[in-house]
């Protein structure tokens, strides 16, 4: 098969557009025309470049995931003493940009958002892609994890579990109240999520850590 000799410019004029429209509409809300329109070129440019519109929706995930993987500072993630500490900074930093590039964040939670009443295809592949996400994240997890000590009859398996609920569950209630006030724009803001987050996590770490 030929390759297809892309124009950069366009090529992210049409993965801007598609994220700002998805991040909006939803895939299924969204339609190429449109996408095509507010990037400036032709529908038939649109499906050249991409294929499908699962093809463009996927290859817009894989940017945003791509553009805010090269802005994260793992460090915040690793070097920290403990869950809490560990916890409360990443979300510090993700709030954060989340601030300052709010139609990448927006794509993105919108896609967890629909991906329950995607086509199966665009669901699966998802999927696929959020599973690596998570392995990753459990990755950065560990090191902090190894220097803390667990009571018995727990195990790191354990904990980890009950971490990703834990954050995850507080993510989303983070992400709610965010879309609940657009107008926000300083992390002082932010500061009550931030600390119902620790609140929970110190309770669950309570738990789980041998008493010194």
């Amino acid at each position: 098969m030929k390759e297809i000799v892309k124009d950069p410019n366009k090529e992210q004029a049409m993965i801007d557009a598609s994220m700002e429209l998805f991040g909006a509409k939803g895939f299924l809300g969204t339609k190429m025309e449109e996408i095509a329109k507010k990037a400036g070129v032709s529908k038939g440019l649109l499906f050249h470049y991409f294929g499908s519109k699962i093809n463009l929706y996927l290859a817009t995930y894989d940017y945003t995931r791509n553009f805010f993987y090269g802005l994260a500072e793992l460090d915040v993630w690793t070097t920290a003493s403990d869950f809490i500490e560990m916890v409360t900074r990443s979300t510090r930093h993700k709030l954060g940009l989340q601030i300052k590039y709010p139609i990448e964040f927006n794509f993105l939670f919108c896609c967890l958002r629909e991906q329950p009443q995607l086509p199966d295809e665009v669901k699966k592949a998802l999927d696929e892609k959020l599973q690596g996400e998570y392995q990753f994240t459990m990755e950065l997890i560990e090191p902090v994890l190894d220097r803390m000590e667990i009571k018995e009859p727990f195990t790191k398996k354990d904990v980890l579990r009950v971490l990703y609920y834990v954050v995850q569950g507080e993510t989303e209630t983070i992400q709610t109240v965010m879309n609940q006030h657009p107008e926000w724009t300083t992390m002082d803001q932010l500061e009550p999520l931030i600390v119902q987050m620790k609140n929970s996590l110190a309770m669950v770490q309570m738990g789980f850590l041998k008493e010194k």
